[in-house]
Parts: C-alpha cells; sequence; structure tokens
C-alpha cells in the first residue's frame, strides 16, 4: 500500500497524518484494491454501502440512469479524489458509479472510520475531521451544480458553468473534465442544441474553443 501514498494525500483525507500513520489506518480500515474496466459499474444505484472508494487511476462518473437509459452525469471523479463518502453507516447508493476508463479503486471501510479501534489513535480523529471537510465540499460542489441547472436558458447554463470553471483554473483559458456529450449531460441538456448555443456564443466572440479547450474573451452584457 506504500506506494499509494503520494496518491492518497491528495485526497485531503489523510492531511495533517504521517505515512506510517496512513499505513496504520490503512490496515485498520481494511484497505483493497481493485481493477474495473471500462464501462463497468463500481457501484449500482441501490447498492448498500460498508465502504467509502478512493479511485487511484482512470475516471469514475457518479450518474443517474432514467428508465430508458439515459445518463445524467452528477459529477467526473478524478484520481486521487473520494467517491461514496456520503453514505456512511451501511447506506443506501442513490446513483451509479460507472468506470470511463480502465480504473484502480481502493475501499475503506465506513465502519472503521465511524466506530475506532480499541487504541483509538490520535490520528484517527483527524482522519474524521478530514471527512467531514470533504463532505462540505461535495455539498458545495452540489449546490454549484443546481445553481448552473436552474439557469432557465442553455446559454446561461453554459455561461454560468464556464465562469465557475475559469475562476477555479484562476485564467480566461481552461481545460474542462468533459466531452460534448458529458458536458450535456452534466448541464441536463440536449447535445445538439448545447452545440448549437456554444457555437453561437463563439461567432458572437464571447467565447473560444477548440475540443475541451475553452478561452472567455469577452464580458457578457447583460440584457
Amino acid at each position: 500500500m506504500e506506494k499509494y501514498i503520494p496518491l492518497l494525500r491528495r485526497t485531503g483525507l489523510f492531511d495533517g497524518i504521517s505515512d506510517n500513520e496512513i499505513i496504520s489506518l490503512l490496515r485498520c480500515l481494511d484497505a483493497r484494491v481493485r481493477t474495473y474496466n471500462r464501462g463497468e459499474y463500481v457501484i449500482h444505484e441501490g447498492d448498500v454501502l460498508s465502504s467509502m472508494f478512493i479511485l487511484l487511476s482512470g475516471t469514475v462518473h457518479i450518474q443517474r440512469d432514467d428508465y430508458w437509459g439515459r445518463h445524467n452525469i452528477i459529477s467526473k471523479i478524478a484520481p486521487g479524489e473520494v467517491f461514496g463518502e456520503a453514505y456512511t453507516g451501511d447506506e443506501v447508493m442513490l446513483s451509479d458509479a460507472v468506470a470511463t476508463e480502465d480504473a484502480s479503486v481502493m475501499s475503506l471501510s465506513t465502519r472503521g472510520i465511524l466506530f475506532p479501534c480499541s487504541s483509538s489513535c490520535a490520528f484517527h480523529g483527524i482522519l474524521i475531521r478530514n471527512l467531514y471537510s470533504l463532505l462540505a465540499s461535495r455539498n458545495r460542489n452540489l449546490v454549484r451544480k443546481i445553481g448552473y441547472l436552474s439557469k432557465p436558458t442553455i446559454r446561461e447554463k453554459v455561461l454560468s458553468y464556464l465562469s465557475d470553471e475559469a475562476k477555479r483554473a484562476g485564467t480566461g483559458s481552461f481545460t474542462i473534465p468533459f466531452s460534448r456529450e458529458q458536458l450535456a449531460s452534466y448541464l441536463s441538456v440536449d447535445r445538439s442544441a448545447l452545440s448549437r448555443e456554444l457555437s453561437k456564443l463563439k461567432a458572437e466572440g464571447i467565447i473560444d474553443f477548440r475540443k475541451d479547450r475553452f478561452t472567455i474573451i469577452t464580458t457578457v452584457q447583460d440584457e
């Protein structure tokens, strides 16, 4: 497990915990690593979870499928990110987690987090505080997405999303983590309508883009 420590530190879950303490925690939390092929489900909606997960490699989408098999992407998980952490205490998963490319995933027992071992290590308390911070961050991201979806037009959804991505990158030129189809799913809009709106924004000189690379050129004027 030692080889995963540099990546595990990127999760924020182990902030303030030494490498040796991380190894001890991984044993305490019954850490296990499993690989998934592209298209394979890591978690199914309705699964009862007793673990939370850290993506070690590849990509995973958290998504919900409707009766007709259409996907609604809730979030994209990148290596070093945690998922399933909101379903502690044997909770039922309300969405799917799907590997969108070959992926390696580490599972950690949530029971081991909620009910520390008899030694009650000081760093276990740090782990719980870090988990709370991750949950708070996840909630903020969901609120941000609700903000996109609440916009009345596709143009406003797109501009709101791109504005936040630019702020996150700290520059007007940035790369988004979605393909066109995935972005349409994430914003809950029709893919063709999204492409038309992006083309209009580009023609109007508001944005420029090439594949997943975007540049915000001018400030949008209120109508």
